[in-house]
């Protein structure tokens, strides 16, 4: 079910501006359910622009995981704090909600890959740990990597 938005003039309709949020964002906080139980988690993600994904790792078992195998349609959104805005009761901000379907990676090719992103995306200097985990299938392996599958976007903004 699609919603319109009530405040026509704070929807950030541009594609490209809906990207920047995600190219700058740190962590995104996603919402997920199983058997009508709401959960919450903010994770730390690397965005594929390419492949309109975000890509996450996380443990082998746990509260995450159940929730994610058992209703992979999901829901997140980043924020871009721009602050409180003192004496108005209103604050400044840029946020971009994404839509879709988690997957857990398991080719070793596309976990390499989706780490290298997160690195990329994350650090300041992603050098090192890129060449730490290259050709280390055995780590890769060990690591969990949830793909969310962006299925749709929108985009809200505070009045400038």
């Amino acid at each position: 079910m699609r919603y319109h938005m009530q405040r026509k003039e704070r929807e950030i309709t541009s594609m490209e501006s809906m990207h920047s949020i995600l190219r700058a964002g740190k962590f995104m906080v996603l919402a997920l359910s199983y058997k009508d139980v709401p959960y919450t988690v903010a994770l730390s993600y690397g965005y594929d622009e390419d492949e309109n994904a975000c890509y996450f790792h996380g443990a082998k078992m746990g509260r995450k995981m159940d929730y994610i195998r058992a209703n992979p349609k999901v829901c997140g959104i980043v924020i871009q704090d721009r602050g409180y805005v003192d004496g108005e009761c209103s604050h400044a901000y840029r946020s971009v909600v994404a839509e879709g379907t988690m997957e857990i990676v398991r080719d070793i090719n596309e976990k390499s890959q989706a780490l290298t992103k997160m690195f990329l995306h994350l650090e300041e200097h992603p050098e090192n740990l890129i060449k730490r985990f290259e050709g280390d299938n055995d780590a890769i392996r060990g690591l969990t990597i949830f793909k969310l599958k962006i299925e749709s976007l929108t985009g809200k903004q505070s009045k400038e």
